[in-house]
């Protein structure tokens, strides 16, 4: 919801900060609550997501420019 923020622009790098309206009444509002309890989750899982299942894609990733390379420099020797 943005009409409870005032955007402010930060120039140096053309981004903005949220600035709270009304700081007090933001505290007690239940949406933006959960909103920072589901943020606060959805970090934890792409933390814990990253840790499981990147290092396979890396490892995967890495096997497979192995294989190209290999393929190329077959090829020309052929």
């Amino acid at each position: 919801d943005f009409e409870k923020f005032k955007l402010d622009p930060i120039p140096q790098n053309f981004t903005y900060s949220m600035v709270p309206l009304d700081y007090e009444k933001l505290k007690s509002d239940q949406e933006y609550l959960f909103f920072l309890r589901s943020l606060k989750n959805q970090y934890f899982w792409y933390r814990e997501r990253a840790v499981d299942v990147y290092p396979a894609l890396v490892t995967n990733l890495i096997e497979s420019v192995e294989d190209e390379l290999a393929a190329l420099e077959n090829s020309g020797r052929n």
